[in-house]
């Protein structure tokens, strides 16, 4: 805040006051930190560098895409980016294929639910770039590859599944619609993962006798990364739970049997492609 120099001050000491007010009124420069401890980050921190100022992030991807040296996914907080335009750095050995990060374009959100694309986007030839025109206007973000599916996401929705009356249990679920947990373990960046939930149910007609109805199953994120498969399948699911008259002749003539999330630990870690108990192999 402003000081008054009183009139019997001298020059010196009315120079000094000035400085010291002009110090401590300017604001230091923000220091931007990354984390990546929440459902389904993912980043090799120990490898990526934040410039001193805070404005050039250089990520690199997780290689646990079999050793092959490529990396699919990524997801992480920033802190410390309020009026900041950060450029974001990650080099171009993607797994499906460098050139396909040509026509693909990362997000930020501020709250973790609201997503925004981001303004520019440049490949090199060797990294890929992207950045926005306009500071960040809040002092967290979150930065991913493309929309996150956590797995908290997937628990939250088969609880309210699970009270529409067209949901039922299978053979090997219970009341909550659980058919078993996890091995869990360790990744490939030294952090436990704890077991958690696996799920199965069934959307039929029950008023509607099984013999001679169609089975049909969807499961998915086989492949952790790959969060597409949950949007696609969440969405099916909303459908065939519905009104719609489609979905009510559907459900006299077939029951579908769903699995949401087939490889928990990978998605809960922020695997790119395989479980944490095998991280060289295709699930």
């Amino acid at each position: 805040m402003p000081r008054i120099v009183k009139q019997n001050q001298t020059p010196a000491i009315a120079l000094a006051s000035l400085i010291l007010v002009m110090l401590f009124s300017t604001p230091l420069s923000a220091v931007v930190t990354l984390d990546i401890d929440f459902d389904s980050g993912s980043l090799d921190l120990g490898a990526t560098t934040v410039s001193a100022s805070g404005n050039t992030i250089n990520m690199v991807g997780r290689d646990n895409y079999y050793g092959g040296g490529n990396w699919r996914w990524f997801y992480f907080r920033a802190s410390g980016v309020q009026g900041l335009t950060n450029l974001f750095s990650i080099s171009d050995d993607f797994a499906g294929g460098a050139y396909t990060l040509d026509y693909h374009a990362m997000r930020y959100s501020y709250d973790n639910e609201t997503w925004f694309q981001f303004d520019n986007h440049y490949n090199t030839g060797s990294t890929y770039r992207f950045q926005n025109d306009n500071p960040f206007s809040q002092d967290q973000v979150y930065v991913a590859y493309s929309f996150p599916y956590s797995y908290l996401r997937t628990a939250n929705k088969v609880n309210e599944w699970k009270l529409n009356p067209n949901v039922s249990q299978t053979i090997s679920s219970n009341a909550d619609l659980v058919i078993g947990q996890s091995p869990g373990g360790v990744d490939d960046l030294g952090r436990t993962i704890a077991p958690r939930d696996m799920w199965g149910f069934k959307v039929t007609d029950s008023s509607v006798p099984s013999a001679g109805k169609k089975k049909i199953v969807f499961g998915a994120s086989m492949h952790a990364g790959e969060v597409l498969s949950n949007w696609s399948l969440e969405g099916t699911v909303e459908f065939l739970i519905s009104d719609d008259p489609r979905a009510i002749e559907l459900r006299k003539h077939a029951e579908f049997f769903i699995y949401p999330q087939l490889n928990p630990d990978g998605r809960f870690a922020g695997n790119n492609r395989a479980t944490i108990q095998n991280p060289s192999q295709d699930p």
